[in-house]
């Protein structure tokens, strides 16, 4: 992030307890959390894009009942170091939510701390290789006390398709077309 001036540190954090909010949540396989700021104007979410990162989207614009509505505009940031340098840098600015940032600061902390990517190491990227046409992916996961979709994004990092991959598919249209 490029250096922050006061002014704009501060005019975040009221525009984010106005607008936003900070969420993390806990599945039995994962933990989430977000950091977001929703808003019908997209040029302020673009200017904190510009600034912190992250991403600007548009909501959908039907409601459950099918009638439309004015356009929603959301500021996202997912990644847990960008959470973390966020919050701390708005933190002394904010006045009504300091104590809700403070203790999901704390856990998102701890979640970084205590659950580290973990790299892939040879011997289970052998075990891919000879299991990939013989298990299905939510098996070698479990044998390897992986999540599913770790694996799965091993398995392409190493060009290891199945059936059902959309690579796979196109790569055995091609070879038929004399492609490839």
């Amino acid at each position: 992030m490029e250096n922050l001036d006061q002014e704009f540190l501060a005019w975040l954090a009221g525009f984010w307890e106005g607008e936003g909010h900070f969420c993390v949540t806990s599945t039995d396989k994962r933990i989430s959390n977000e950091l977001c700021i929703t808003q019908a104007n997209k040029i302020p979410l673009e200017l904190i894009r510009s600034k912190l990162g992250g991403h600007v989207y548009l909501k959908s614009r039907k409601q459950n009942d099918g009638r439309k509505r004015k356009p929603t505009w959301i500021w996202h940031a997912c990644n847990r170091d960008r959470i973390i340098e966020t919050a701390e840098l708005i933190l002394p600015f904010l006045k009504f939510r300091r104590s809700e940032v403070s203790r999901k600061l704390e856990l998102v902390k701890e979640i970084r701390r205590t659950s580290p990517k973990r790299k892939w190491t040879e011997v289970e990227m052998d075990y891919i290789r000879e299991n990939v046409n013989k298990l299905r992916d939510v098996d070698i996961a479990r044998d390897l006390n992986r999540s599913l979709m770790s694996v799965h994004h091993a398995r392409h990092k190493m060009g290891l398709f199945k059936g059902h991959d959309f690579k796979w598919k196109y790569k055995r249209w091609l070879e038929g077309r004399g492609g490839k």
